[in-house]
């Protein structure tokens, strides 16, 4: 188990290795966790009132070390009540926040109510958070949870995540709903294999990102990662998605500047996710070739190194811009013209510009048409996801290699 931990330092290992060592499953690979964070959470009378010894803060020490539970859970001021008495018997996890029944709120967000510093300071082995997939303030939530557990991790603790989805987003079923509850479980990609294939492939770490559990008009992503992340991990690069016609996107723009003028501190190169989206931009205007010229544009005076866009098409969303088009006579006709002038807009092709795959599609001679377009208008390429790794293994290398051989000016 620890083995598929592969980017933790031994600190974050060791007291992983504490909790799934300690018990009567201790060894298994099985855990059980006592968490007692519902005094807090619904209120003392319904929690305790039905066995009053657990208003006592000690009675739940030595439930769980009776019980040979592998951990014991609970918010700062229980295990302050209890921490000292019990030293050594049994791994602690510092809840980090919570929240009350005082104020019900169809989106939820809980308080941050302790501290990487507390969790240090009571021997624990552990931090907890949890996020509620959903609420529409889900992103305050991941960002409070990214930092909490950068820091956790660099001073060598385990991070516990209670991942509920929950808000206005969701319907009360939706709740459990098997589809929502597996998205509810965040991963890092990178982390899970930066050090087995360490050195094998350059990695971007992608610093932002965006969930639609709860979909808005103007979206703005939760900052997910960090350059310090990124250097940890041996990264070349980081990614930011901006959403260019978001109300949020001056609050992007801002984020993104700031990611960039750090990662050029380190050497690392920027890579920016240049996407129009937001309740002043139709559907069509999305991928419009003057909207998707300017995104380009934006991505490269926010000092990117390389712009990711969608392939343009040949509408013209803005009015303005179309009176500009047609007086110059821009040739758009094409997609390898409409990609020329996408190239053209990021300084005059100063900068590398990659256009995105997009969803999946089965036509594949579609997309090679749609690569050889990018090719000839002298686009720097394409960034393949969904259209890759949703094939069979051997359907997709057959794929990408038919792609690479398409840029490389093998195959017409």
């Amino acid at each position: 188990i620890l083995s598929h931990y592969e980017s933790d330092n031994p600190g974050s290992k060791a007291n992983l290795a504490r909790i799934l060592m300690e018990g009567r499953l201790g060894g298994s690979g099985k855990l059980v966790i006592l968490p007692v964070d519902q005094g807090f959470e619904h209120g003392p009378a319904r929690s305790f009132a039905p066995n009053p010894g657990g208003y006592d803060p000690h009675y739940h020490f030595k439930l769980a070390i009776e019980a040979g539970c592998n951990a014991y859970a609970a918010p700062l001021g229980f295990l302050e009540a209890g921490a000292a008495n019990f030293a050594g018997e049994i791994p602690l996890i510092l809840k980090l926040n919570n929240s009350d029944v005082l104020y019900e709120s169809s989106d939820p967000c809980s308080a941050v109510t302790g501290s990487v510093g507390d969790a240090l300071r009571l021997g624990c082995a552990a931090i907890g958070y949890t996020i509620y997939p959903g609420s529409a303030l889900r992103n305050e939530m991941y960002e409070n949870l990214r930092e909490l557990a950068e820091e956790a991790k660099a001073v060598g603790l385990a991070v516990v995540v209670w991942s509920y989805p929950r808000g206005s987003g969701i319907s009360k079923e939706g709740e459990t709903a098997i589809d929502v509850v597996a998205y509810a479980a965040p991963l890092g990609f990178i982390e899970a294999g930066a050090a087995e294939f360490a050195g094998e492939i350059p990695l971007i770490l992608k610093m932002n990102n965006h969930d639609v559990l709860h979909d808005e008009k103007d979206p703005l992503s939760a900052v997910t990662g960090s350059v310090k992340d990124a250097l940890r991990l041996g990264c070349v690069a980081v990614g930011f998605t901006i959403y260019p016609g978001s109300s949020a996107a001056q609050i992007m723009y801002q984020q993104c500047r700031e990611m960039i003028l750090e990662a050029k501190a380190h050497g690392l190169v920027s890579v920016v996710w240049s996407y129009p989206r937001g309740s002043d931009i139709s559907k069509a205007g999305e991928t419009a070739v003057d909207v998707v010229a300017y995104a380009a544009q934006i991505a490269a005076q926010l000092g990117a190194h390389i712009i990711k866009v969608k392939p343009p098409t040949e509408h013209i969303e803005q009015a303005e811009a179309k009176k500009a088009y047609e007086k110059a006579g821009v040739p758009i006709g094409t997609l390898a013209e409409r990609v020329r002038h996408v190239v053209q807009s990021a300084f005059d092709g100063r900068r590398v510009v990659i256009f995105s795959g997009g969803a999946t599609k089965e036509d594949d001679e579609a997309l090679f048409t749609e690569y050889r377009g990018i090719r000839d208008g002298g686009g720097f390429g394409s960034i393949i996801g969904r259209n890759s790794f949703q094939r069979p293994r051997d359907r997709a290398l057959k794929f990408l290699d038919t792609v690479m051989k398409i840029y490389a000016g093998e195959v017409k």
